[in-house]
């Protein structure tokens, strides 16, 4: 049984650190997004809409990173794999706070249609 031991200066690993360095700080520009499409992907979850909040969900797992994955990886060699990550956010994202706005929008008006109804039946005399 051999023991494998590598040289932590060697070329191989000198240019394996900086395409680490390089992707890193693309793929940690990412989770900002990350942070966005699991509170939108929950808010909708939580409030009834679950083919909304699953649609978030399989988009950035599936749907946006795939493809983006294997058309930048084409383009752009290793960075492309990185930028893939975050593209595929940004893209969630952007679909995510979509269905939050014409969320507002029909929670406002179902909110409004129940305020004037709670309102009508405060205004309502006993015996009325």
């Amino acid at each position: 049984m051999g023991i494998c031991i590598s040289d932590p200066y060697s070329e191989d690993n000198i240019i394996l650190a900086q395409y680490a360095t390089e992707g890193l700080r693309i793929y940690f520009i990412g989770f900002v997004f990350v942070g966005i499409n699991i509170i939108i992907a929950a808010f909708l979850s939580a409030i009834q809409k679950p083919r909304k909040a699953f649609l978030v969900s399989i988009t950035r797992g599936v749907l946006a990173i795939i493809p983006l994955a294997l058309a930048l990886s084409f383009l752009f060699g290793m960075t492309g794999v990185w930028l893939s990550f975050l593209c595929a956010e940004v893209i969630t994202s952007v679909i995510a706070v979509y269905f939050i706005k014409s969320e507002k929008r029909s929670l406002k008006e179902s909110l409004f249609s129940h305020n004037l109804i709670t309102l009508k039946l405060h205004d309502q005399k006993p015996g009325d």
